[in-house]
């Protein structure tokens, strides 16, 4: 899957809105949401094709895999 998939998939969003609540200025928020928006951008590191493998796990879904979309 693609690695803004996963982290959308395993709560980036949330994570924002958490940091949102508890930056201590605009301008740290601010930061925050451009370093998170350079890893899900398509057309940077967010089109990162992520690799998930395992060895005796049950099976089970993976939170970082429930968007779907991407053949896996």
């Amino acid at each position: 899957t693609s690695q803004a998939r996963l982290l959308a998939a395993l709560g980036i969003g949330e994570a924002v809105a958490w940091h949102f609540e508890r930056a201590r200025s605009p301008e740290e928020f601010a930061r925050t949401r451009a370093a998170v928006e350079q890893l899900v951008r398509p057309d940077g590191l967010g089109s990162f094709r992520a690799l998930v493998t395992g060895r005796g796990v049950p099976e089970a879904p993976l939170r970082g895999l429930s968007l779907g979309g991407d053949p896996i």
